[in-house]
C-alpha cells in the first residue's frame, strides 16, 4: 500500500500552458464574414489573413493580454483587447464598419 501511494504522489500532471485565439471578421452592417481581412495580434506581432469565411486563428500563445486589430480596404480598423489563460481559447468576433 505504501509503495502504491508514493508513486501516486510522485507522477506529475500534465498542464497545458499554451492558449489559442480564434475568431470571425464581419461586416457590421450586413453580418457577412469578411474575406481578406489582416488580423494582427500585438504583443507578438503575429499576422493571419481570414478566408472565405471570415476566419482567423493564432495558436501556441502564451498567457497574456493580448490586442486584436483587424483591417481590410474600404472598412475602418477594428481593435479588440483580451486576456487568455493557459489551456484556453478565446472566440471572438469582429465587426468592421465600412469607410465611406
Amino acid at each position: 500500500m505504501l509503495l502504491f501511494v508514493t508513486a501516486s504522489c510522485s507522477k506529475k500532471k500534465e498542464y497545458n500552458i499554451y492558449c489559442t485565439i480564434t475568431g470571425i471578421v464581419i461586416d457590421y452592417e450586413t453580418s457577412q464574414a469578411i474575406q481578406g481581412a489582416t488580423v494582427t495580434l500585438s504583443p507578438s506581432g503575429m499576422n493571419a489573413h481570414t478566408g472565405d469565411n471570415g476566419y482567423f486563428e493564432f495558436n501556441d500563445l502564451y498567457e497574456n493580454q493580448y490586442t486584436i486589430s483587424a483591417q481590410k480596404n474600404g472598412y475602418i480598423t477594428n481593435r479588440v483587447t483580451v486576456t487568455t489563460v493557459a489551456g484556453g481559447t478565446i472566440n471572438e468576433i469582429i465587426e468592421l464598419q465600412k469607410d465611406y
